[in-house]
């Protein structure tokens, strides 16, 4: 069985379905900076995103987050890879790819752990992810098995049916989720 669109659009850089955004946006309060986005799929206009004009804005991982309000995050769905070593790479994707990877690529792991990182510094973000709890982020940062429920300032949100993404004709290959790591204030 082909599995791979069970699991994947193959694409990162999908925006959030517009209506879905102003309902939480409206829900939250305002959000104050879009954590992960570009200038084509920003929901908001104050952003993080490897095409923003000013390089200090490009990389929300090295930078801590706004405190003041709460901040929307859609980060890459994918895991993280690593560099690609040339002419040795015996990576299965890098052939399909054309090109090799010259630097670590974040995954979604990273952007959860950032969110999880954040939130002790008081920081209130919402994050939109594949529900995809047999993942390591997810019962690393979210979920405690030991007592069997969300982690401590953390609230996840099952979604009904499939999420549409922006630009795209059908519904995502997968469920999705809300996590709300609520700042400690």
């Amino acid at each position: 069985m082909n599995t791979t669109l069970m699991f994947s659009t193959g694409v990162d850089e999908t925006g959030t379905d517009p209506k879905f955004f102003a309902a939480l946006d409206a829900e939250f309060g305002g959000f104050v900076i879009d954590l992960a986005a570009n200038a084509s799929n920003r929901k908001v206009e104050n952003y993080f995103g490897p095409d923003h004009p000013a390089v200090s804005r490009r990389d929300c991982l090295a930078l801590d987050w706004p405190t003041h309000g709460p901040c929307w995050l859609n980060p890459p769905y994918s895991e993280p890879e690593l560099p690609c070593r040339r002419r040795r790479c015996k990576k299965k994707r890098c052939p399909l790819r054309g090109f090799h990877l010259e630097a670590y690529r974040p995954g979604c792991i990273d952007f959860v752990r950032k969110a999880a990182e954040q939130r002790l510094r008081g920081v209130t973000t919402v994050a939109l992810l594949a529900a995809r709890t047999d993942n390591e982020w997810f019962h690393t940062f979210c979920w405690s098995a030991e007592h069997h429920s969300w982690r401590e300032g953390i609230e996840g949100r099952f979604l009904a049916g499939r999420l549409k993404f922006e630009g795209h004709a059908n519904s995502a290959p997968f469920p999705s989720m809300l996590v709300i790591f609520r700042g400690v204030r």
